[in-house]
């Protein structure tokens, strides 16, 4: 018996696209429909890039391009609604919404999707600072 039920959607940063097994994890979740996933192509590069830096420098051998090529398209077969194509604004023209705060560990994609679609920055960075009195 199959429980039916609205799932939600869930964008999935760089930062847990890489490491594998984090990936792995979530994909598997989402491929039970516990979620929706959704990612971008240049999230795919972010962790594309951060495993082949890694590899590299631990001088692993193999073509490591190509097992990220291959990783991506599997990805994108196995979730064909999961790549987004929508263009966000720049990030490097973003700001912070409250200019005292410092940035999400530097993550302006995450700024640009604050900005875009009106999310509340507690949503995103934790709690917003007290007030000054």
């Amino acid at each position: 018996m199959r429980l039916a039920f609205d799932r939600f959607t869930v964008v999935l940063d760089a930062c847990v696209l890489f490491p594998m097994t984090v990936r792995d994890v979530l994909l598997t979740l989402a491929d039970h429909e516990f979620f929706n996933p959704k990612w971008s192509a240049r999230l795919h590069k972010e962790w594309g890039t951060n495993l082949v830096d890694r590899r590299q420098a631990a001088g692993l051998p193999g073509d490591v391009q190509a097992q990220v090529a291959a990783t991506r398209q599997s990805m994108d077969r196995a979730f064909p609604d999961a790549l987004v194509q929508e263009v966000l604004p720049e990030t490097a023209n973003v700001a912070p919404v409250d200019p005292k705060r410092p940035p999400c560990r530097d993550d302006g994609h995450l700024r640009a999707r604050r900005c875009h679609r009106d999310l509340q920055p507690e949503g995103l960075c934790g709690p917003a600072p007290a007030q000054d009195l």
